[in-house]
Order: structure tokens, then C-alpha cells, then sequence
């Protein structure tokens, strides 16, 4: 089996990709470096999140966005909305790392945005306490699993499909996608 390669898509008023797909971690870094660097004041998150799936919607193997950010939007063109449908038709998971604050108040709307976002494609949302919620990413990524099944219904309607997975052993807590799109 191939090692994992990793693309960065850094965000401001626009989403661009810092670096390619690539499983050089040193240049990952390099670019992480370049990106984190830079004080932003704009954020596009819903440009990103839908530049990030574009970027991955070709690719096989597991697609995953590792979205570090208070999810606060300000800059984008799209909408969540439109944003989530692209996530969603190109399979992706989002793990979300938030560097917002969760227990204020009134709450930060970005916090919930996040961990919304995570839950909704199956993937998991961590509050940012300091970096070895990167070691808990890492772990949850390693215990995942992937199904694959294979609808009964043969439409092609363009219609977001909910599903539902459940276990036998109630002892187990299982996380996936609220749906999806089926493939035209």
C-alpha cells in the first residue's frame, strides 16, 4: 500500500493551494511554515472547503480535509450550504481542529459550524488545546474503517440520500456520513 500524500490548501479572502499532493513531509512543513506565518484577516473557509474537495473528488483511497481555524467565514463567494455539497459529492471526510472558543458566551458560531461539519461527513471535531490534539488526530484516523455499500436505488435524481449505520453491540460508538449524492 502507497504512503498518504497531503495537499495544503491555505485560506484568507482566497483558498489557494499552498502545495500539491505530496508525501514529502519536509516539504509539507516548508509550506504549513509559509502559510501559518502569515497573519490573515479575511477567511474564506467555504472557498476552501470546496476547493479542498474539488482537489480531492479524482482521488482514490480515503479523501480527508484536516480543517485547523475557529470556523468563522467572512470572505467566501459560496454559501456553507454550497460548500458542504461539494464536500458531500466528493466523499469526503472533514476532521475539523478548532482554534475557536466552545464554552462562551453567546457560543462561538464557528465552534459549532466545525464540529456540525465534522459530524455531518463522519469525521470527528477536536477543540484546540495545544498540540497533541494533532497525536489524538492521529490515533482516530488510524482506528477508521471504511464500508462501501451499494444502493438499491438505481436513480439518478441529484438528490441528497441520507443513511444510517448501526451496530449490533450497542457498546460501540459509530460515526459516518449523513449521506450522500449519488454518482451521475
Amino acid at each position: 500500500m502507497g504512503r498518504d500524500k497531503i495537499a495544503l490548501i491555505g485560506f484568507d479572502a482566497l483558498a489557494a493551494v499552498d502545495q500539491d499532493f505530496t508525501d514529502n513531509f519536509a516539504q509539507l512543513i516548508q509550506a504549513i511554515n509559509g502559510t501559518v506565518s502569515q497573519p490573515y484577516g479575511a477567511t474564506a473557509l467555504h472557498d476552501a472547503l470546496s476547493k479542498a474537495s474539488t482537489l480531492l473528488a479524482g482521488r482514490q483511497g480515503r479523501r480527508l480535509i484536516l480543517l485547523v481555524g475557529d470556523g468563522e467565514d467572512n470572505a467566501s463567494r459560496l454559501s456553507l450550504e454550497d460548500a458542504m455539497k461539494a464536500v458531500h459529492k466528493s466523499d469526503v471526510q472533514i476532521v475539523a481542529i478548532s482554534t475557536g472558543r466552545r464554552f462562551t458566551s453567546p457560543p462561538n458560531r464557528g465552534t459549532e459550524i466545525l464540529e456540525r461539519i465534522s459530524e455531518e461527513t463522519g469525521g470527528r471535531w477536536f477543540a484546540f488545546n495545544d498540540l497533541k490534539q494533532f497525536e489524538k488526530v492521529r490515533r482516530e484516523l488510524d482506528a477508521q474503517y471504511t464500508i462501501h455499500y451499494r444502493s438499491t436505488n438505481s436513480k439518478l435524481d441529484g438528490k441528497f440520500r441520507k443513511i444510517r449505520v448501526e451496530s449490533v453491540n450497542k457498546a460501540y460508538r459509530i460515526r459516518h456520513r449523513a449521506g450522500y449524492y449519488p454518482v451521475w
